[in-house]
């Protein structure tokens, strides 16, 4: 088959690039033809003059930015399907798929739906307003009219049955995914830490909960460990100063954002890494990638026991579970495992066997070719 794969969002660093870039590498290892189209990240000064000509209405200037991007990503694709060049339509957000259903091009497409937007919106302050509205009205019209639904978890699903009365038959559970042959097991380089340390692999934004991971570090004063921090965004700020404020600064490193390689070799080089995410305005951790990543390198994962990581991680087989937001129920789990290094490896050995059974990409893609059958024989 030939598949366009679409994202209004930039191709830079995250869950979705990642999700994006595993997808194509599989369908390619399958001997289907491939291309990835995305729209290019808005530049501030963009941002600035889309708001001035909106006579300074921020909620005018997001929907403006918002179509602008969609429009020049949408381009490539309508001269793509001109020529013929695609039997099926595979998007990663709400607002392209918007403008691919807009193309009237008559392939089928499939969405993939890694969160809601506009509950993202809201958990970033934008919970009201036009804005707003634009994106909950996008989500109906999207998920009423396009072929088939990938959700990557049970709750992303329920959420759009619940919300949006969207027939359930039309939407198809299949947890994330990881190359188990590139986040395998690997020795570290010969060079040691200077000390041990957990790794946070979070983007800085509130339902990620990294505050929950720095405050964890000052009841564990007693471990000779540090954290590091890697991922950026509006959060960082915020975490810094929290860092400092608990006297932490010599303990909690900020890495920035990272691309897959350097995030390879930081989680093997990681004592374990932590996910402890929260619930924020209705926005709940899917089957986290970097959950995935880490257990399939071997590495206990100590996640928030919520969304699909409860779905995802068995406490004290696969991984290990703490509470929503509980920093010290996070501490006393990582104290009760630190010095258990055999029941660690353990475990870590445990969470590979069961990344490759579950979540490889052989098993992933299967199930998603599946569901472009589907769409194309009806």
């Amino acid at each position: 088959m030939k598949i366009l794969i679409a994202t209004s969002f930039a191709m830079d660093v995250g869950g979705v690039t990642s999700h994006i870039q595993t997808l194509e590498r599989a369908l390619r290892k399958k001997g289907h033809e491939t291309r990835v189209v995305s729209a290019r990240r808005a530049t501030l000064l963009e941002k600035i003059a889309m708001t001035v000509q909106n006579g300074g209405d921020p909620d005018k200037a997001r929907i403006g930015v918002s179509e602008r991007a969609v429009q020049r990503a949408v381009e490539p694709i309508r001269r793509c399907l001109v020529s013929g060049g695609a039997d099926l339509l595979h998007v990663h957000d709400v607002r392209m798929a918007a403008g691919c259903l807009n193309l009237n091009a008559g392939l089928p497409l499939v969405l993939t739906v890694h969160g809601p937007l506009s509950r993202e919106a809201a958990m970033m302050g934008l919970g009201e307003g036009r804005y707003y509205e634009y994106l909950k009205q996008k989500e109906k019209f999207v998920y009423e009219s396009v072929d088939s639904i990938i959700a990557v978890d049970t709750l992303q699903k329920q959420i759009i049955v619940e919300d949006y009365r969207i027939d359930p038959d039309k939407i198809h559970v299949i947890f994330n995914a990881v190359d188990t042959d590139l986040f395998r097991p690997q020795q570290p380089d010969a060079e040691r830490e200077a000390r041990p340390f957990l790794l946070v692999p979070r983007r800085l934004v509130p339902k990620n909960g990294v505050h929950v991971a720095i405050d964890a570090m000052r009841r564990l004063s007693d471990l000779d460990l540090e954290l590091w921090i890697a991922g950026d965004g509006p959060e960082r700020r915020k975490l810094e100063r929290m860092r400092q404020d608990f006297g932490l600064t010599d303990r909690i490193k900020f890495l920035g954002a990272v691309g897959t390689p350097e995030m390879v070799a930081l989680m093997n080089r990681s004592a374990a890494v932590v996910v402890p995410s929260v619930p924020a305005s209705g926005v709940v951790e899917a089957s986290s990638i970097a959950a995935l990543e880490a257990m399939s390198a071997a590495k206990v994962v100590f996640a928030s026991d919520l969304g699909g990581m409860a779905e995802i991680i068995e406490d004290g087989s696969t991984g290990v579970l703490f509470s929503p937001g509980d920093a010290e129920h996070l501490a006393s789990r990582v104290r009760a495992y630190w010095h258990r290094r055999e029941k660690m490896r353990e475990i870590g050995e445990r969470a590979r066997r069961y990344v490759v059974e579950h979540h490889s990409l052989e098993v992933w893609v299967r199930r998603i070719l599946e569901v472009y059958g589907g769409v194309l024989h009806r």
